[in-house]
């Protein structure tokens, strides 16, 4: 859980480490009677990181505000 102060985005992907990633940006989209959409840019430092390792898999974006979701 974030420990500073503001609001930040967490994202956790699948069974991967919560610390693996940060959220470089994302773009949420909605209409009326349709599905929402988001695109979501992560980053890390991990060189390991294979791309069978996030395709396909579930993300959980949180939004923090001092450091509660």
């Amino acid at each position: 859980m974030p420990q500073a102060t503001g609001l930040q985005f967490t994202a956790t992907l699948g069974q991967l480490p919560k610390d693996l990633f940060v959220v470089a940006r994302f773009e949420l989209t909605e209409h009326l009677s349709r599905l929402c959409h988001c695109k979501l840019e992560l980053a890390s430092t991990s060189p390991d990181i294979a791309p069978e390792d996030v395709l396909e898999q579930p993300v959980e974006l949180v939004m923090w505000q001092d450091g509660v979701g």
